[in-house]
């Protein structure tokens, strides 16, 4: 069951101390499933320590999609035209400082990157401490702020994720079986806030539960062999034996 978050002060999801992994790093990418009630909502993911630091993004209520890689700066994106929509849907932020400024950050909205606005100061070349990642919580603005949305599979890799691997997250396909190497954090949201690979747990506070989005998990393969064929006009082998037995038997 995925988290939901209200927009007040007593249902969010935040965790304080620097994610292990991240902090200081040039590359990095979130992926994480989000539920919008309605068009219009409010929804934040992604880490936010004051107006000069964090990484993350909002689905805002005005239908834009915001993101920001902030290390001592404030500028943000915008994507370019409006993206109306409620339930379950994929998102993806992508960082790589070793690009030029303004090419650092990448938004893909169900597998798809969207075409994004500048405005204000340039991204950090590098990230910043990488505290405070929340879910319904942000003080991207200066103070905390508390934001509407469901939530679910959120992963942060530390390396630039290819637009075939995000499109396959997209798709459903579980964290664990993409790039699995560069994923350093894993939160399935499910029933727990347990971070399953990096073990960084945030605290939950008042949130209630929605039914997950479908995801696409490893299952264990089942082999099957047919019999060894008997030979021709030879002793039959044993399993063939212990058959012809076992029918007359019955």
């Amino acid at each position: 069951m995925a988290r939901t978050t209200d927009g007040t002060s007593s249902h969010y999801i935040l965790r304080t101390t620097a994610i292990s992994g991240l902090a200081g790093g040039a590359t990095a990418t979130m992926s994480v499933w989000l539920y919008r009630a309605s068009s219009g909502t409010t929804s934040h993911c992604g880490t936010a320590e004051g107006t000069t630091n964090g990484l993350g993004f909002e689905h805002w209520s005005d239908n834009n999609i915001y993101s920001f890689a902030r290390n001592g700066a404030a500028g943000f994106d915008t994507t370019d035209s409006t993206i109306v929509s409620s339930g379950w849907h994929h998102y993806v932020l992508v960082y790589d400082g070793t690009q030029s400024a303004l090419d650092r950050l990448d938004v893909y909205y169900d597998g798809v990157k969207q075409t994004m606005n500048h405005t204000g100061d340039d991204h950090g070349a590098t990230m910043g401490s990488m505290e405070s990642m929340g879910w319904g919580h942000d003080t991207s603005t200066g103070s905390a702020r508390y934001t509407a949305g469901s939530y679910a599979e959120t992963a942060w890799y530390d390396d630039v994720l290819t637009p075939a691997e995000i499109a396959s997250l997209a798709s459903g396909v579980t964290p664990v079986l993409i790039r699995p190497r560069a994923l350093v954090h894993y939160w399935p949201l499910v029933d727990t806030t347990q971070d399953v690979v990096g073990g960084e747990e945030p605290t939950l506070t008042g949130t209630t539960v929605l039914a997950h989005p479908r995801v696409i998990n490893p299952t264990a393969q089942i082999l099957q062999f047919p019999p060894p064929a008997a030979p021709a006009g030879g002793n039959e082998p044993l399993f063939y034996h212990h058959q012809r037995m076992l029918s007359r038997c019955s």
